[in-house]
């Protein structure tokens, strides 16, 4: 039997935000209707990522996902895009490291091919 992650959820103080900075690495986010609290969900191939709302991130964050890795096209265009929302940017060879909205780490990394 093959081991697969299907996906990977994300719970965030403060929802705006958070969608703010993931759609600025490009990412397209879907809210989903249920009766739960308000998500968006993204499509990444066979990973889906889902952004929660209202959950203190801080408090939980020994069940959090602690850094995120990116392959992307345009690795400084994406920063750019980060900075000018107010995120420092860290440069660590090969990548480039910025905190998400709850401080989580996410790693940048240009794409090859």
């Amino acid at each position: 039997m093959a081991l697969s992650l299907s996906f990977i959820v994300l719970k965030a103080q403060d929802l705006d935000k958070s969608l703010a900075f993931y759609r600025a690495l490009g990412l397209q986010f879907s809210e989903v209707h249920d009766d739960g609290p308000p998500c968006y969900s993204c499509d990444l191939g066979n990973v889906v990522l889902e952004l929660y709302f209202g959950m203190d991130a801080k408090k939980e964050s020994i069940q959090e996902v602690d850094v995120l890795g990116f392959d992307v096209k345009d690795c400084d265009g994406i920063a750019s895009k980060l900075q000018d929302l107010g995120y420092s940017r860290i440069d660590s060879k090969p990548y480039v490291i910025f905190h998400d909205p709850d401080g989580r780490r996410v790693l940048l990394k240009e794409h090859q091919g």
